[in-house]
């Protein structure tokens, strides 16, 4: 630990003197739930306690180091978590530089959210689970990321009057590449045949790297909004395209609605079992709040109806509120709707919290609770959440 800690140190001087500017941030969330209830999902009905963070993972306690030179054209950033079990890679291990004004050249683990479309309010920021609350993020239109396969790749960003695209390339490390038989003499597999043995991981041919990719782009529309349009691959063939657009020309409206369509719905051949999801999510700015509302409606798959014995469509509406109350309160509420096309029943769930807000972090404690027509599941939590 004590060599960590001086590596880390030399790092900081290091980067002081070279880059003229030099930042540590950071953000984390950690939540307890000392009552839960969650059924009988694990064989009892005892009340329980919970301990994590919204997604289900321990608590996050992230710091962010980053620097740039002076003229602004290259930089560095790092991410790391200090988990309570583990200590690991944030969102961004990235070097990125600009050849000109235009372009932008990243290589490492990166995300790049000029064009993304979120919906994130509610019990999405609280425990997800107890609040049935997993939409919120990319649903509209996903960031760009070169992490889309677990590992990371290169991307290449271009900013020119109103215009911004991005060409991502996923899954270059050498751990996770494509395995070649280096030595056609050696049946090392025992089957007779010396040809297909593969013994080396030398890395991703450039068809696949070519396979795992993501292209976007989009175009700002002065005074009126924000149309984009992406083709997210995969090696496998398990991608998809969006489309979307955003209104910016109503004062205190923020609307966003697309549509994603996957490369595969041949459900019969291992494809997706819906052939399109239209998505849209809205808030509305008030006198001391903020109203929010999404919606999904995924077209099922014909053969996967047939297989399934699945309906046409499956939906979920969501309505939430963010109000201030006053010295410093703030009130957080949602309620939502989900039916998937092979449920027999919908799951109807809600959160309601209040939380003290400081500069830089928040406290809250709410109730959660959703009820699947079948059981019911609640959870009482207490989230703190820092940024700076």
């Amino acid at each position: 630990m004590k060599k960590s800690l001086l590596a880390l140190l030399i790092v900081l001087l290091s980067a002081t003197v070279l880059f003229a500017e030099v930042s540590v941030g950071g953000w984390g969330r950690a939540i307890v739930s000392p009552i839960t209830q969650d059924g009988d999902a694990d064989g009892q009905d005892d009340l329980e306690a919970w301990a994590g963070t919204s997604w289900g993972g321990d608590p996050r306690v992230g710091f962010t180091l980053s620097a740039q030179s002076e003229d602004g054209m290259i930089g560095v950033q790092a991410d790391v978590n200090v988990d309570c079990t583990s200590v690991g890679q944030g969102d961004q291990q990235k070097i990125w530089a600009k050849p000109n004004d235009m372009f932008t050249v990243v290589i490492g683990r990166a995300y790049e959210d000029t064009l993304r479309g979120n919906g994130a309010f509610g019990g999405f920021n609280w425990i997800r689970q107890y609040g049935n609350a997993w939409t919120g993020e990319d649903f509209i239109f996903a960031r760009a990321r070169t992490d889309a396969t677990g590992s990371y790749g290169s991307m290449l960003i271009l900013d020119v009057e109103g215009l911004h695209a991005v060409a991502s390339f996923a899954g270059m490390d050498l751990a996770s590449g494509d395995s070649y038989d280096t030595d056609l003499t050696d049946d090392s597999d025992g089957d007779g045949d010396a040809t297909n043995d593969a013994d080396a991981t030398v890395g991703h041919t450039t068809e696949t790297m070519f396979g795992n990719a993501q292209y976007q782009v989009g175009y700002n529309i002065d005074g009126v909004g924000l149309v984009r349009a992406q083709v997210y691959s995969f090696a496998d063939e398990s991608g998809y395209y969006q489309a979307a657009f955003k209104l910016t020309s109503v004062d205190n409206l923020y609307l966003d609605f697309g549509v994603t369509v996957p490369q595969d719905s041949d459900y019969t051949e291992g494809g997706a079992n819906y052939d399109a999801t239209l998505n849209g999510y809205m808030n509305y700015g008030i006198d001391g709040g903020t109203i929010h509302a999404l919606a999904i409606v995924s077209l099922t798959d014909s053969d996967y109806a047939d297989a399934e014995d699945a309906e046409d469509i499956g939906f979920e509406v969501a309505a939430g509120l963010d109000y201030g109350i006053g010295e410093g309160l703030s009130l957080c509420t949602d309620v939502r709707y989900n039916k998937g096309a092979t449920a027999d029943d919908g799951t109807i769930s809600g959160t309601l919290g209040v939380t003290k807000g400081y500069s830089n972090g928040k406290i809250g404690v709410g109730v959660q609770g959703y009820n699947d027509g079948d059981e019911t599941y609640f959870a009482v939590p207490v989230t703190l959440e820092y940024w700076f």
